[in-house]
């Protein structure tokens, strides 16, 4: 949906619907727009999905990413009690690499109190790890600071709970800091983005790179679904079909800087794949596309 109805003018009330993932996306762009105007102006009503943002602290973490940058009738939202008892965990800014993991153990807590597998809060404790790990170390090499940031959401679809999960950065994006290293920099910024999900490709010298391999075992496993945004690239990954892996480059929700990623597990006893498996997946995808 194109909510810029005039230059740095964001009509939020055209929105329908929004998520975790759509929240933190949003987040990215109007921080994005901040960098390059003196001031972006949003505009809000009563409706569903602004009483979402604000029970999501979008306008919190806008006040403290922005400051006196943005604006809006803030006497339309002020003083409303809506309450969204599917939200689990509200946009969350992580600035100190290790923080993100009270943050994992806490949304651990949630799922377990509102009857999830274990396997599934294991799944994303790893994943919000492992995600926010990297967001944290592009974000840094763009802005010399680091920050995330993390939200979840539970929702029932097709009679199964779910939850979905976005992570955001605002930094250089995956595949441009993968393009940094010698061996990686002919690939082209698709070619890159799908490659950084192999095992041990890494932008670092050490011999690292496996976090992403793993994130791709926990939604492979669960047979669910990953969206990741970087720059003008969308990677939207369906493994509903446990048989029929598939892997598709589309419109990204934004086209901003930085990277984020949707993410959906589905309530049930689950095992993730191995780095082995992930990769011989991903060598196919390749030679497909």
């Amino acid at each position: 949906v194109e909510i810029e109805s005039k230059k740095n003018t964001f009509d939020l009330t055209a929105l329908k619907q929004i998520d975790p993932y759509g929240a933190v996306s949003l987040l990215c762009v109007i921080l994005d727009r901040v960098r390059s105007a003196n001031h972006v102006h949003l505009i809000v009503d009563e409706g569903l999905v602004c009483q979402t943002l604000k029970a999501h602290q979008f306008f919190l973490q806008v006040e403290a990413c922005c400051g006196g940058k943005v604006s809006w009738d803030k006497n339309i939202l002020y003083g409303s009690t809506f309450h969204d008892n599917t939200m689990l965990m509200p946009i969350t800014a992580v600035t100190i690499k290790g923080a993100e993991r009270s943050l994992a153990e806490e949304l651990v807590v949630l799922l377990r109190k509102q009857g999830f597998h274990d396997s599934v809060g294991r799944g994303i404790a790893q994943i919000i790890g492992e995600l926010a790990d990297n967001a944290m170390t592009h974000s840094a090499q763009a802005l010399g600071d680091r920050i995330c940031w993390v939200a979840a959401q539970r929702f029932l679809y097709r009679e199964k709970n779910c939850i979905i999960v976005g992570l955001a950065d605002p930094g250089l994006g995956i595949f441009s800091t993968l393009k940094t290293k010698a061996e990686y920099k002919a690939l082209t910024d698709s070619q890159a983005l799908l490659k950084a999900f192999r095992p041990f490709v890494t932008s670092w010298e050490a011999a690292r790179g496996k976090g992403l391999t793993d994130v791709l075992g926990i939604a492979l496993g669960n047979n669910s679904y990953l969206h990741a945004d970087v720059c003008n690239l969308s990677l939207q990954m369906d493994f509903h079909d446990g048989s029929n892996p598939e892997i598709k480059f589309r419109t990204p929700l934004t086209d901003v800087t930085g990277t984020r990623f949707g993410l959906i597990l589905i309530d049930n006893y689950f095992v993730k794949k191995s780095r082995e498996e992930v990769n011989k997946m991903l060598e196919e995808k390749e030679r497909q596309m």
